[in-house]
């Protein structure tokens, strides 16, 4: 399926813009992310929200391809960006024509959404 692709290959479902599996990060012996698991709907906006060291900024970063899961599955839009021949840079460019995509490290969230993220998300507001 390709970054274009806004159904399900079965049922024609639309596809979910992210959908996390079972992802694990660890740093040596700090076993960071725990099977995570979430689906983040066409225009839905999220955040993720958390105290220090729960894991908030190596999910983003996980998602984002800024560093490698340990385990897991990574589709936006259906497309694995796990895989190794993913073109993580064609499938970004592929979803900012579709949506605005806002990572604020800062406040820890990240953002999805047709309108611009700071009218739909006051923490990514700047």
């Amino acid at each position: 399926m390709g970054p274009s692709d806004t159904t399900g290959a079965q049922d024609g479902a639309p596809v979910p813009a992210i959908r996390i599996g079972g992802l694990h990060k660890s740093f040596g012996d700090n076993h960071v992310l725990r099977g995570i698991d979430f689906v983040v709907g066409e225009g839905e906006v999220v955040c993720v929200i958390g105290p220090s060291g729960s894991g908030k900024s190596t999910l983003l970063r996980c998602v984002n391809r800024l560093e490698e899961a340990d385990e897991g599955s990574i589709l936006i839009e259906g497309a694995d960006i796990r895989d190794p021949d993913a073109d993580v840079d064609l499938l970004r460019t592929s979803a900012t024509r579709t949506r605005t995509w806002t990572c604020c490290a800062a406040a820890s969230a990240w953002c999805s959404s047709r309108s611009t993220c700071s009218r739909t998300c006051r923490c990514c507001a700047t």
